[in-house]
């Protein structure tokens, strides 16, 4: 039982948000919101790139698509 909660508390701990910018991700925002899609930033917005060690302010350029992702794949 102490070692469920002992790997229970070390998931907690590796989800957190800090732990996940340490492995090299950022959170990208928007007027505060944080985006999860690149079509949910227009070319020329004023973005927020939060990092491990710190936070830079960008503009965007333009939007270049990627492969779709596979649960987008199904809805074509």
């Amino acid at each position: 039982m102490e070692a469920d909660l002992l790997r229970q508390e070390q998931a907690i701990r590796l989800a957190h948000p800090d732990q996940i910018l340490r492995r090299g991700f950022s959170l990208v925002s928007v007027g505060g919101r944080i985006v999860t899609r690149s079509s949910q930033i227009p070319a020329g917005a004023e973005i927020s790139v939060r990092f491990a060690d710190g936070e830079v302010e960008a503009v965007t350029k333009k939007e270049k698509a990627l492969v779709p992702q596979l649960g987008e794949l199904k809805d074509r």
